[in-house]
């Protein structure tokens, strides 16, 4: 399939980024790594009358670490270099091994961890082809007034199946928006809808620039795991990640959340410090792990039915918390 005609840009600067986002408004696509957005041109799925591509912003592919304030990534710091860091890959496990499950290392070279945060949600009928997507009436996605995924739905039930977002949700990361009205810092979780049809909060004319992520503290531990029907390229069917904080002899839990993805159109952040406070071994009971996933409510989509979901969410939720409580005791024994 052949790319669709635009005027291809490539500003210099942020600023200058910001006015052709303002200039063109409606009309222009964001090109960062372009894996996703170059089958979406591609597929008609979007078809901008201008490119704005990002390469010539070398300021976004950056990161440094502040002692007191914690790791800043550039937008355009790309998902290899995530898996290739030993500061993320030994204080936040999480991010590391997220970057790592997404799709192929060709990918990963190309992919961006602001691409993968702004990923646009999918379903069957709307990533493909501009003359499929005419054999059907439209869709929520497409303007319509139906859902092919929930057969009677009310709304667009399309999948967020961003790899890295748990990750950054349990690590409380920050995201940094510029415009050409200026800028401003949100919290990751308040940047996802929950709308299939627009699954972030990203207005017109916005670009992310740089993710932060808040200095650990101590004895703690992530971990991210994933179920695909493939061991490579494939989306997440469901992913989580979990964050777990320790006493100071590194026995007991004193802080715990976990985030889920690939379940339905957003995000779902879940504090369970509460209920797992005091707890002294990394072993979630069949009751715990009940009460724990009383918010997850999954869709049947993409071939993979609801009641499956629900099935897997539970050893996955046991084995990430397994593994986060043993990674919280390696950074003890690490720096003791």
């Amino acid at each position: 399939m052949s790319l669709p005609k635009f005027e291809y840009l490539a500003p210099s600067d942020i600023k200058e980024a910001c006015s052709y986002l303002k200039e063109f408004n409606g009309q222009i696509a964001i090109l960062a790594g372009g894996t996703d957005l170059v089958m979406h041109l591609k597929y008609r799925v979007e078809s901008p009358t201008h490119l704005l591509s990002l390469k010539n912003l070398t300021e976004l592919n950056s990161l440094h670490y502040e002692q007191d304030s914690g790791l800043f990534l550039g937008a355009m710091y790309s998902l290899r270099n995530i898996t290739l860091n030993s500061h993320i890959k030994s204080e936040m496990a999480a991010l590391a091994q997220a970057a790592e499950e997404v799709a192929s290392p060709q990918i990963r070279n190309r992919g961006t961890i602001g691409g993968n945060i702004c990923l646009d949600s999918r379903c069957w009928y709307f990533n493909r082809s501009r003359q499929l997507r005419k054999t059907l009436p439209p869709c929520y996605k497409t303007g319509g007034d139906q859902c092919y995924v929930v057969k009677g739905g009310k709304q667009c039930y399309a999948l967020l199946q961003a790899d890295t977002v748990p990750s950054l949700l349990v690590l409380k990361a920050q995201l940094r928006l510029a415009s050409a009205e200026g800028g401003r810092m949100i919290p990751i979780e308040q940047f996802y809808s929950g709308q299939g049809e627009k699954p972030n909060r990203l207005v017109s004319g916005e670009i992310l620039t740089e993710v932060k992520i808040p200095r650990l503290p101590p004895r703690s531990g992530t971990a991210y795991l994933k179920y695909r029907k493939r061991r490579a390229l494939d989306f997440p069917l469901l992913g989580i990640s979990f964050f777990v904080r320790l006493d100071g002899e590194g026995r007991n839990c004193r802080e715990a959340r976990f985030a889920f993805i690939g379940h339905g159109s957003g995000p779902l952040l879940v504090d369970a410090s509460e209920a797992l406070e005091g707890l002294d071994e990394p072993i979630l009971t069949e009751e715990q792990t009940t009460h724990l996933l009383e918010e997850l409510k999954p869709v049947t989509h993409m071939g993979i039915s609801a009641s499956l979901k629900r099935r897997l969410a539970r050893p996955m939720l046991r084995r990430a918390f397994y593994d986060a409580w043993r990674n919280a005791q390696e950074q003890i024994a690490e720096y003791s």
